[in-house]
This record gives C-alpha cells, sequence and structure tokens, in this order.
C-alpha cells in the first residue's frame, strides 16, 4: 500500500456470496468495485458471476464458490487494466497530415 495520493487504487466491497437454490442450483459471487486514479474514478461498477453447483454435498458447493469468485475477480482485473491502459490522447488519424 502507499501514501501516495495520485496512485491507482481499487475498492471491493462483496455484495452476495452465496449458494442460490432456486430456479438453478448454483454458487453467485457479486462485487461492488471502483477503480480510481488519483482524483480521477476510472468506473464504479458492480460484477457478478455464477457457476452451477453439480452436487448438493460441502465439496461441490465449496468448488463451484471458489470458481465463481475466481471468475468474477478475473472480470475486474480485466477491467480495472484495461481502464488503466494507455490510450491515445488525439486519434491516429487526426494526427497524420
Amino acid at each position: 500500500m502507499t501514501e501516495d495520493v495520485k496512485a491507482a487504487r481499487l475498492e471491493v466491497e462483496i455484495l452476495a456470496f452465496d449458494e442460490v437454490l432456486t430456479p438453478h442450483h448454483e454458487a453467485t459471487v457479486t462485487l461492488d468495485a471502483t477503480l480510481r486514479d488519483g482524483s480521477e474514478k476510472r468506473f464504479a461498477r458492480t460484477f457478478s458471476s455464477q457457476v452451477a453447483i453439480a452436487d448438493g454435498d460441502a465439496a461441490a458447493v465449496a468448488e463451484s464458490m471458489g470458481k465463481a469468485l475466481d471468475a468474477v475477480v478475473g472480470k475486474v482485473a480485466a477491467a480495472a487494466a484495461q481502464a488503466l491502459a494507455p490510450h491515445p490522447t488525439t486519434p491516429a488519424r487526426a494526427r497524420r497530415k
């Protein structure tokens, strides 16, 4: 962690980490994520993933919960990488004269 107020930071809140029984037996993980880069808010979004639970035993539930968590964290990471990627300030066509 850094004290630099200009550094990018990702704030994440877990909204759901649930075993859903109906209409489909599935693991659901929902995160609320806000990415700030200095004083600029790059995004504030809700991300969610669902993974089917094959059996009703505890091991299957735990495995599906883990997979749903992995998937939703991957979505947040991809969005953060895209938001922080350098973007040209002027389209390439406009620079050619």
